[in-house]
């Protein structure tokens, strides 16, 4: 499936920092439109913006010029913002300056902002083996790249199964073991309406009891 995809307005100077600057006057702007992706957004994703340049447009250098919540973000003159420097719940935008190779600096392009969302917790680690003899123990291990505090859920799972709210750790061991085919499902939750969810299943079967020479069993 394509990402989606937004396309900015040209906003001139419509930017504190541009209309709070000396009166500069540009050439006209080469740029016709720019779109960002992938939408949402969050600090797990981080963000790309794509400028689309008129057809008869001289061969440029795009410098970018990328803020949050109003303030520039240092030593970041690229088309993409990595997720760690952004921030849940603030608004990005961004500004494109055109440069032709002769050093005219022409009319930039000025974003709408928009906000970083939550980005929800995944899941890392993967169920280990099942020991039929010594029941079940599995440590969840998760990320959340926001740094907010996780819940662990137990969804499904056989009697006797606990999962630790706080510590992830989930584990299975009745007095007896039973046969049989047992799916699981675990969920972890970040408190923003973020979530990820892991299903597996553990199986269990006892071998048959061999048979005597004199018809009996052993066991």
């Amino acid at each position: 499936m394509n990402r989606l995809r937004l396309f900015f307005l040209l906003a001139g100077a419509a930017m504190a920092w541009l209309s709070a600057a000396p009166a500069q006057v540009f050439a006209a702007s080469v740029i016709t439109s720019a779109s960002v992706e992938p939408l949402p957004f969050d600090t797990a994703t981080g963000l790309t913006a794509e400028c689309l340049l008129a057809e008869d447009s001289p061969a440029v250098v795009l410098h970018y010029r990328w803020f949050l919540d109003g303030e520039e973000l240092q030593d970041l003159d690229t088309e993409q913002v990595p997720g760690d420097r952004l921030r849940r719940g603030a608004m990005l935008s961004v500004v494109v300056t055109p440069e032709t190779f002769s050093g005219e600096i022409l009319e930039p392009f000025v974003s709408m902002p928009l906000e970083v969302a939550n980005a929800a917790p995944r899941i890392l680690s993967q169920p280990p083996e099942f020991g039929a003899t010594e029941g079940f123990s599995y440590q969840v291990q998760a990320q959340d790249t926001d740094g907010d505090h996780l819940n662990f859920l137990l969804v499904e799972g056989p009697a006797e199964m606990t999962l630790g709210a706080e510590n992830g750790l989930l584990v299975w061991s009745p007095a007896s073991l039973p046969e049989g085919n047992f799916p699981v499902r675990l969920r972890v939750e970040d408190g923003y309406g973020g979530w990820d969810e892991q299903a597996f299943e553990l199986s269990l079967a006892f071998p048959e009891p061999r048979q005597t020479p004199e018809g009996g069993s052993n066991e």
